[in-house]
């Protein structure tokens, strides 16, 4: 006789409770009556999980913000409708969101995790974290030499070396420390050394001066590793010192100046903590040296050598830059 009504009641159940949902947000409530205020929490459900719904309260003229539908010991309960998607096996759920996001906060407010690794302040917010690093670069050489009117018998191209130091802070919006925004520089140089079919050489020392703005994000990052990822553009100095020496005039010295611009992107991997509030860092930088030109006030002695246009002309290059050096933060 029991098992006959039990039977009875869960026929009685299904009718009443044929439709069924599947929550949409990471963590939903069942709650004892349709008022958030002084209603009781029977249960939590979590994204993904399907229940029965009223077919009562899934009618269009059914203006309530709740589902009617019971708990796991059978009692009636309500749970929110932005909470939910129907299953109505028909178009109808196309204008339905399979994920729910606030409409006025844009994500999911239900969801109370943190994204790791949780920053060093939790659970205050600092806003003025910054970041220092110092590095040493190795590149490409990018330098044209200077357009020699004395036929030339070798070229030898010394490799970028430079001093690179970057500072940034953390921008005031971002909650979760992964946006810097700073001050790029760095000092660099190369030499050529021309030799010409006579024997005599120009040695060409040239220095590069970089200042500009940068923008990072940390794309990857734990406890023990860092990915970077940033992009600018800097203001350039270029001097250039070039050297002639005369197998029977001497030598002769000019200085060349200029100014040219350069936007750039580079990446690093930092191993963190190497030692207290310190991380090694090794990394690549893309360099994109626009056309320019740099211009001497020194007069010409070696007349055969120079040029009628007296110029040093930099073409279009794109110079690789691998570095390597120490973050801190503070």
């Amino acid at each position: 006789m029991k098992a006959l009504l039990c039977i009875v009641i869960l026929i009685i159940c299904f009718n009443n409770f044929a439709a069924q949902g599947v929550v949409t947000s990471f963590r939903a409530a069942l709650l004892s009556s349709p008022n958030e205020n002084n209603a009781k929490v029977y249960q939590v459900y979590k994204k993904g999980e399907v229940f029965f719904v009223s077919e009562e309260s899934i009618k269009e003229e059914n203006e309530s913000e709740f589902y009617e539908t019971i708990d796991r010991s059978g009692r009636t309960a309500y749970i929110k409708k932005e909470y939910v998607k129907i299953i109505y096996n028909d178009e109808r759920e196309n204008s339905q969101n399979i994920s729910y996001f606030h409409p006025k906060y844009g994500h999911d407010t239900t969801d109370f995790r943190l994204e790791e690794p949780i920053p060093s302040t939790y659970p205050f917010e600092s806003r003025e974290f910054s970041r220092l690093n110092v590095s040493l670069s190795l590149g490409s050489n990018p330098k044209d030499p200077y357009n020699y009117q004395v036929n030339t018998k070798s070229k030898d191209f010394s490799f970028d070396t430079g001093l690179k130091i970057i500072f940034q802070k953390k921008i005031e919006y971002d909650k979760v420390d992964r946006v810097y925004f700073g001050l790029y520089s760095s000092i660099s140089s190369v030499t050529n050394e021309i030799t010409f079919s006579t024997e005599e050489v120009a040695r060409e020392n040239r220095s590069t001066l970089k200042l500009g703005p940068i923008l990072s994000f940390d794309f990857y990052k734990t406890h023990k590793h860092l990915l970077n990822l940033g992009t600018g553009f800097t203001w350039n100095y270029h001097r250039s010192v070039i050297k002639i020496q005369d197998n029977t005039d001497g030598s002769e010295e000019r200085i060349f100046n200029g100014f040219s611009i350069s936007p750039f992107v580079l990446s690093s991997f930092a191993f963190r903590e190497i030692i207290p509030g310190t991380d090694f860092t090794i990394g690549s930088e893309l360099n994109f040296q626009l056309p320019h030109s740099q211009t001497t006030s020194n007069e010409k002695a070696l007349n055969r050598f120079w040029s009628e246009e007296d110029k040093l002309n930099q073409d279009l290059r794109l110079q690789a830059l691998f570095f390597l050096g120490f973050n801190t933060k503070y």
